[in-house]
């Protein structure tokens, strides 16, 4: 029950977390694969662009449900 009730109040801190691992991830091997190896990930863009609207999405109304909690 405890956790729960921890995921009820901490998803949308967990989904951020999540997704801004994967963007900082996917965008620093996208600049190693470019500058090392000459070739970029192709998808890379696309999945950062959705992934920063995703973030955006979730992020503004937290922040205005929220106030300075955050």
């Amino acid at each position: 029950m405890k956790s729960i009730k921890w995921l009820d109040k901490n998803f949308e801190l967990m989904i951020l977390a999540i997704f801004l691992v994967i963007m900082s991830l996917l965008s620093f091997s996208n600049v190693i694969m470019r500058y090392c190896f000459h070739h970029a990930l192709s998808w890379s863009d696309e999945v950062l662009l959705l992934l920063s609207g995703a973030v955006g999405v979730f992020l503004s109304p937290m922040c205005c449900a929220y106030g300075d909690k955050y």
